[in-house]
């Protein structure tokens, strides 16, 4: 102990008189510069950033070679045996918040030619990138928000660092695909795995939540259009509301929501939805209400009773109120014809009390009409059946006598801001591996979990046989 102590107090006395000196040369450029006259604000900022940032390195580099020379050799993960150290300081080249680091570590290797070890890269938290993780950190928080090609000008006028598109699009959808590994990991253990019978959800192994219990939950449903593989597909985006039950007896929203998106089909967009449920505490006993938003699509109602009808917890089906009121303009339209004010004063009567009494005065207003051409005639029959179909989705007055919203407007609001702004912008052409790493850190941190997921340190994590989703 006391020779590594003299010895890391050496290396840093050399370190000192090493910062001392390149801090005199950085001193006689701010002296020369203010001699030459006033120095905009602008101007004394990057002198000091671009004299620091040597400095900065030399510090970074000189004291994680102390650090990793300290390291003992590890046991073999194959056959236990203590590994042989072969090298004193085998060097990496790394990319970080001072520029390029050259960082010298010891190299051990397996006797029995089981492999080898840098013990140094798993105790700094090191993965497969060559970005270190806090500017790994940084560029995947930009390009969540950015396009690829415009993340290293930003880089590059905050740091000072130069780094291409290339690694930018590389380190990041590695990453992604690290948080979407997670996310069918989640899956799995919440559903079983995806190529057999689900089992029901009584006997279903379920990850612990992540938040307090609720008393209810909200899970909204939409999907989004994304052009993956060459078309355009749908990406289905999913939000879960954590409820809480008032001392008058009504629900209100508490807590995060939380986002999901999935470029997958709809069985496994339920998986990794329930998943999301199950973190939100949707299988905790307090848990006994769940309402389901969704618009007119069938598959949302089929498959959401299957996952959420369990005994002993109410679930309530609302047709998102926006979309019902689209199909009674379509009929006032159809019947009376387009823009009329008579096609006006139906549609806003009948919204009016279907907001204040619920479905059955609509239907009967329905039935009564009695179109004069055959193609309004065609329209409300349509209609009659969506209308007859959502029956018992339309209670509103019920809904919000229970403290329920009646709109899926979160959700809709997250297919635009969680999805579209980032991977619908102009000219964007993705590969649905790609899509899905981006909207997978996209909703993460739309959903208050970017620093849990970086506590985890993904980037050491490298993800083989990711099954490829379905556009």
């Amino acid at each position: 102990m006391i020779r590594q102590e003299a010895r890391i107090d050496k290396a840093l006395a050399a370190l000192r008189q090493q910062v001392a000196a390149d801090f005199d040369q950085f001193w006689q450029t701010i002296r020369a510069s203010l001699l030459a006259g006033p120095v905009p604000f602008a101007t004394l900022e990057a002198q000091v950033q671009a004299g620091l940032q040597p400095i900065g390195r030399r510090i970074v580099e000189t004291t994680a070679t102390l650090d990793g020379a300290g390291l003992p050799a590890p046991a073999c993960a194959t056959c236990g045996r203590r590994l042989r150290r072969v090298e004193a300081a085998r060097p990496r080249e790394l990319l970080g918040w001072f520029g390029s680091y050259t960082l010298a570590r010891p190299y051990f290797v397996c006797p029995a030619g089981h492999g080898a070890a840098v013990p140094a890269d798993e105790a700094w938290g090191l993965g497969p990138s060559h970005l270190s993780p806090s500017l790994a950190t940084l560029v995947s928080r930009l390009t969540i928000e950015m396009p690829f090609d415009q993340v290293p000008e930003v880089v590059a006028a905050a740091l000072h660092i130069a780094i291409d598109g290339d690694t930018v699009r590389r380190v990041v959808e590695g990453l992604g695909q690290v948080a979407e590994a997670a996310e069918q990991a989640a899956a799995t253990a919440a559903t079983g795995p995806a190529d057999g019978p689900r089992a029901p959800i009584t006997e279903m192994p379920v990850p612990a939540p992540t938040q307090p219990a609720p008393d209810g939950l909200v899970i909204a449903v939409d999907g989004a259009m994304v052009h993956t593989e060459g078309a355009w597909h749908e990406a289905k985006v999913g939000v879960c509301q954590p409820l809480r039950r008032t001392a008058e007896g009504p629900v209100v929203p508490h807590g995060e929501p939380d986002y999901c998106v999935g470029f997958e089909s709809r069985a496994e967009f339920w998986r990794r939805l329930y998943a999301h449920a199950v973190a939100t505490g949707v299988t905790s006993p307090r848990c006994r209400l769940v309402a389901l938003i969704g618009d007119g699509a069938h598959w949302i109602w089929d498959d959401g009773a299957a996952y959420f009808g369990e005994a002993g917890r109410q679930l309530v089906d609302i047709l998102d109120f926006y979309h019902a009121a689209e199909h009674v303009g379509t009929v006032a339209h159809a019947v009376w014809g387009e823009g009329t004010p008579a096609a006006r004063d139906w549609a806003q009567g009948q919204l009016t009390t279907l907001q204040a009494q619920g479905p059955d005065a609509l239907l009967d207003a329905l039935a009564a009409l009695d179109p004069e051409t055959a193609p309004a005639r065609t329209v409300v029959t349509r209609e009659r059946g969506y209308f007859q179909y959502h029956r018992d989705r339309m209670h509103y007055p019920r809904y919000r006598a229970l403290g329920l919203p009646i709109g899926s407007g979160r959700v809709e609001g997250a297919c635009k801001t969680v999805l579209k702004q980032r991977l619908s912008q102009a000219g964007m052409r993705w590969r649905v591996r790609g899509a899905q790493a981006v909207a997978t850190l996209r909703a993460l941190h739309r959903s208050g979990r970017w620093a849990a997921f970086w506590a985890t340190q993904p980037q050491r994590v490298r993800v083989l046989n990711l099954p490829r989703c379905a556009a």
